[in-house]
């Protein structure tokens, strides 16, 4: 047996643990800590392997994570008290922590190193930050041995949400729900201009909201639109901001939302479909701003349909059974099934479904290969959450969100909005090289409670902070979704990130617009929603128009700035600006044409 051979059976036999261990966590009851110990311990050890890490690293790990599990009963009739040795192993796993995280995602672990420095040195820092600051065994007792720091509710998510939906989405895709939905989108988009571009966009939505991972979505629609958009005519920049964007999107795109709104559900105590009902709007403005701009870009630079023809009606025929684990999870989840259960469930059907059609039918390879790919991408995005511990523990043993409200608020800044901003950029900071899910954990920590601080319900500041942690996935210098889609289409990264977050400006603007004004939540009477929602939708389409700078001919840059300026105001739900947004946009629309009409007859 080679080498390469070896390895790769070691692989998937610990992957098969790894999987084994969080089916039965999410089925049975354990206890809470003992669980959660094992699942970190597995998420650190293949992440070590994977990593190709020094062996050296098993030698402490395994004996920690062993010494932590087998102590507990004791530590629980000490009453909670640490020995030292109790401390010792507790430091010693936060070191392998840090370590694994550098090797993994340097990003969130840097960022945690500060919080953990914050911790310990919080009396060198002034007031209102700072504090007396903490001992090394409070440090430890609260990172290790609670359900506040590592193994807290990020542990609670990783094990349960974010591995069961990675499952879920990897058993759909290799049941050939990904085809099927190209297909669809081929045979709905494809002979409209800009074809290739439009079917990325609900595609890759569509997918994006099931994975729940951008980069994921990236990588298993962009295989096929980008080459795609490509053979049509857009530009490879172009093409791979279009699949940065809108895989992005499918993050906050209900009604499933991938993993997010269930985290987010957990951490506001908020009624699921609640979260599903609240982003609706947001979700139709967002996309149909980038349905705008593909098709404007399309009809400036002269790009057809595409040559690809589907029989929609044949596509549905033979595969519309691959539809039916999602709708069971929506109707599961819709009469208050427990969510764990209606995951497992619906992952399940996956097969049994898949078994209707020959050409569907999963195979034992097919599983095992869906089990493989999903548990690996769940370990990517695990080991992110799992380490941001060190940011939820620190908000929670140091108060540190009601610190910085102080110091905001010590700073002058008494405004709402100004509040809003702030949060926005500290999201697009925090959220760097960050998944999204676990970028919105961060965020929220320790952003929301300045917003809630102003009067903003939970549900509005959780979607605010949602929406800014997904699209921190297309922001320069770190945009991780961007430069996946540039890796693709072999684009230059800057300028797919820059293009990715024009396509997506309008997207940026619409949380602001919801803190406000509770109709883009869906909030108010049905017809002023229904109202305030088509203004929203006309607003997105002078910003498409502004941005790609073309309405049956090219604008001029007064031209785009009025066609912006126009769409800002109609997206704003209130109810004058809505007015003069309508009348500037209506106005310059037919402005245009008449002036597209006289060019063509002079």
């Amino acid at each position: 047996m080679s080498q390469d051979s070896k390895e790769l059976r070691i692989k998937k036999l610990l992957l098969l643990i790894f999987f084994a261990a969080n089916i039965c966590f999410n089925i049975f009851s354990f206890d809470v800590l003992i669980s959660r110990y094992i699942h970190v311990m597995l998420l650190f050890i293949l992440g070590a392997y994977f990593s190709k890490s020094n062996k050296i690293f098993y030698l402490f790990e395994i004996p920690a994570f062993l010494y932590i599990i087998l102590s507990q009963n004791a530590r629980i009739l000490r009453g909670g008290y640490l020995n030292e040795l109790d401390v010792y192993v507790g430091a010693l796993l936060i070191i392998i922590f840090i370590f694994m995280g550098l090797k993994t995602n340097k990003t969130v672990t840097i960022l945690g190193l500060f919080f953990l420095f914050f911790l310990y040195f919080g009396k060198f820092i002034p007031a209102p930050i700072g504090h007396n600051g903490f001992s090394v065994k409070r440090i430890v007792s609260h990172m290790i041995y609670s359900t506040s720091g590592f193994f807290g509710t990020g542990t609670s998510v990783s094990m349960s949400y974010i591995f069961l939906f990675m499952i879920f989405g990897s058993f759909l895709k290799f049941a050939g729900l990904t085809d099927f939905i190209a297909n669809i989108s081929l045979s709905l988009f494809g002979n409209t201009s800009g074809g290739s571009a439009k079917v990325s966009v609900v595609s890759s939505a569509f997918m994006g909201m099931i994975n729940g991972s951008a980069v994921a979505n990236v990588a298993t629609t962009g295989t096929f639109t980008i080459p795609m958009m490509k053979k049509s005519g857009y530009s490879s920049d172009f093409a791979a901001a279009v699949e940065a964007v809108s895989s992005t999107g499918g993050q906050f795109c209900p009604p499933i939302m991938g993993a997010a709104a269930f985290v987010m559900a957990e951490f506001l105590n908020i009624n699921y479909l609640g979260i599903v009902k609240a982003s609706i709007i947001p979700a139709i403005l967002f996309y149909s701003g980038i349905l705008f701009a593909v098709h404007f870009e399309a009809q400036k630079s002269n790009i057809k349909s595409s040559e690809v023809s589907i029989d929609r009606r044949e596509e549905f025929k033979n595969n519309f059974h691959l539809l039916i684990p999602i709708i069971l999870l929506i109707v599961l989840i819709y009469f208050q099934a427990n969510i764990i259960k209606a995951i497992l469930i619906s992952t399940a059907n996956v097969y049994f479904v898949s078994l209707l059609r020959s050409h569907t039918r999963m195979s034992v390879k097919d599983v095992l290969d869906a089990i493989y790919e999903g548990s690996m991408e769940s370990i990517k995005i695990g080991i992110s959450v799992v380490m941001i511990g060190l940011i939820i523990g620190t908000e929670s043993l140091s108060g540190l969100g009601i610190s910085v409200i102080g110091f905001i608020t010590s700073n002058g800044v008494r405004s709402m909005i100004l509040s809003a901003i702030i949060i926005a950029i500290l999201s697009i900071i925090l959220g760097m090289g960050v998944p999204g899910v676990a970028s919105f954990v961060i965020i929220y920590t320790i952003a929301s409670p300045l917003l809630n601080s102003y009067g903003v319900s939970y549900m509005a500041s959780g979607l605010f902070c949602l929406i800014y942690a997904c699209l921190s996935n297309i922001t320069p210098p770190v945009a991780i979704s961007s430069y996946m889609a540039s890796s693709i289409a072999k684009s230059d990264m800057v300028k797919t990130s820059l293009t990715a977050m024009r396509l997506g400006l309008h997207g940026f603007l619409v949380p602001f617009f919801f803190l406000v004004n509770p109709y883009f939540l869906g909030e108010g009477p049905i017809l002023e929603v229904l109202f305030y929602l088509c203004l929203g939708i006309l607003g997105t389409f002078a910003m498409a128009i502004s941005n790609i700078g073309y309405l049956k001919r090219d604008l001029s840059m007064f031209n785009r700035i009025i066609f912006m300026v126009g769409g800002v105001l109609l997206l704003y739900p209130e109810f004058y600006s809505s007015v003069v947004g309508f009348i500037i946009v209506v106005g310059f629309v037919i402005l245009s044409k008449v002036g597209g009409q006289h060019e063509k007859t002079i």
